[in-house]
């Protein structure tokens, strides 16, 4: 029998026809054009003195198994990048902080670089004070580097922060280009960026930041961009979800996962929700009053797990009153619960993959201690699901694998479905765990393991010496 083996990066579709989607290019990874040097390679930033360090020899196995670590990537794009220039500083700049890594492998490589300095922004760009920064799981990736879409040396992880514009440089000669609206000088604005957010100011382009809506805090601003967008991207565009809807949400109790069950509520879609334990099932439970215990399901464990959380979803469907199946499934696990999934996946129905959490390493990838690692990415990448393209036309199913950051060199695309996202006005996202900037390896080894609830936040004091505390912006020192 035919079997293809479906990694992220690749996007099929079956009704009469299966094709390759052109959403080929990249997993949760996003991002810009030469001018957003900070974001691609970081040649915003220019460093005095450079930080060096030795590392021990990367794992034999880390550049050679190229089919296992474009799965654990999940839809990584093949883009190179540019390397790093040297740039002096004006009279505009001035010291930056930023997290850097020297070379990818262990989150622990990560250095905090406190002499950086910025350039002052250039065609179409936002300078901007950085207040709090979104932690994503493309940090992760970036950091073990098992992200394509990132450099493997000199990178700066972060996707997505929130802050105050304090420069904007000269307009673009773009007849065709929308800037938004009342972005100034000031202005309380979250934004995206290709990479570089980790750091205490950033230039980025002005179509990529959005004024912080109206008692909104920083926090809640660094933590809305990216899995909204991704999960809005993945549910309306892919989707194509409509009122009435059934749709399968797991990670539920992350940050993808909250901001894909309050646009389901939104737009009138119902949803069942999966998370990996009991305590984030209560924590759903009260964030979300209108849903039945029966829509919170908690991943099964153990041998029949797939059985098990077969019957669950049935359950599931059954008190929603959605006999056909599914809508819609939005997965970023990529595990053995996929075939469950797809068999509930109602005719015509699309399941959208955007990462491939299950198979993010506990530790890091450098290093003899890293062979258990290897050895367990490579039993999980043999065993992946798969599926048979010979049933899918009968099946009249759809499978879409996707990555947000081919939409930041977009920008035409891009700008346009932040607006939309906005739109909906949809309460600010649950922030769980705050952690100051100079704490970012704690951080992401916290959210490596996946037990946070909610999303996670690295915030930066030192805004707070530039800027006064609004009456509804929480202290979160200790």
């Amino acid at each position: 029998m035919l079997k293809y083996a479906l990694g992220p990066a690749a996007s099929h579709h079956s009704s009469a026809l299966l094709h390759q989607s052109a959403l080929t290019p990249a997993p949760f990874k996003p991002y810009l054009n030469s001018h957003t040097a900070l974001q691609r390679s970081d040649n915003f930033i220019s460093y005095p003195q450079r930080t060096r360090a030795k590392f021990g020899a990367s794992s034999i196995t880390s550049r050679r198994v190229q089919g296992l670590k474009s799965v654990v990537i999940a839809m990584s794009s093949s883009r190179k990048y540019e390397s790093m220039s040297s740039l002096e500083p004006s009279d505009q700049s001035e010291g930056v902080k930023v997290w850097r890594g020297p070379v990818a492998g262990d989150i622990s490589f990560l250095r905090l670089e406190e002499d950086a300095f910025l350039r002052p922004p250039g065609e179409g760009e936002v300078q901007v004070r950085v207040a709090a920064v979104g932690l994503n799981f493309a940090d992760v990736f970036t950091c073990l580097g098992l992200y394509e879409a990132a450099p493997q040396k000199n990178y700066v992880p972060g996707l997505e922060f929130s802050g105050v514009v304090t420069a904007i440089g000269p307009p673009k000669a773009d007849t065709e280009r929308l800037e938004p609206e009342g972005i100034e000088v000031g202005s309380s604005v979250m934004g995206v960026t290709r990479f570089g957010a980790y750091s205490t100011r950033i230039n980025t382009d002005m179509q990529l930041v959005r004024r912080l809506p109206e008692n909104w805090t920083f926090t809640q601003g660094a933590a809305a961009l990216v899995q909204g967008l991704t999960v809005w991207y993945g549910m309306s565009e892919l989707g194509r979800l409509r009122a009435g809807d059934t749709v399968l949400i797991h990670s539920a109790a992350g940050g993808c996962g909250l901001r894909a069950l309050a646009m389901c509520q939104c737009v009138g879609a119902s949803s069942v929700a999966v998370v990996g334990s009991a305590s984030k099932a209560e924590f759903l439970l009260k964030e979300f009053p209108e849903l039945k215990s029966e829509q919170v399901i908690v991943r099964p464990k153990g041998r029949g797990q797939a059985a098990a959380f077969k019957r669950d979803l049935e359950q599931a469907l059954s008190s929603v009153g959605a006999n056909e199946g599914f809508s819609i499934i939005m997965d970023s696990l990529l595990g053995p619960l996929f075939q469950p999934g797809w068999d509930l996946l109602r005719k015509g129905g699309k399941y959208v993959i955007y990462g491939a959490a299950s198979m993010t390493p506990q530790g890091g990838l450098k290093g003899m201690q890293a062979l258990g690692a290897w050895i367990k990415l490579a039993w999980q990448w043999l065993f992946r699901p798969k599926l048979d393209l010979l049933s899918m036309p009968g099946s009249n199913k759809a499978v879409f694998g996707f990555n947000l950051i081919w939409m930041f060199d977009r920008l035409p695309a891009m700008s346009p479905l932040m607006d939309e996202m906005l739109r909906l006005q949809i309460p600010p996202p649950t922030v769980g765990h705050v952690f100051d900037f100079s704490d970012a390896k704690d951080a992401l080894r916290l959210f490596q393991t996946g037990t946070t609830q909610g999303k996670v936040v690295l915030e930066v004091k030192e805004f707070w010496d530039h800027h006064d505390r609004p009456a509804h912006e929480k202290d979160n020192s200790i």
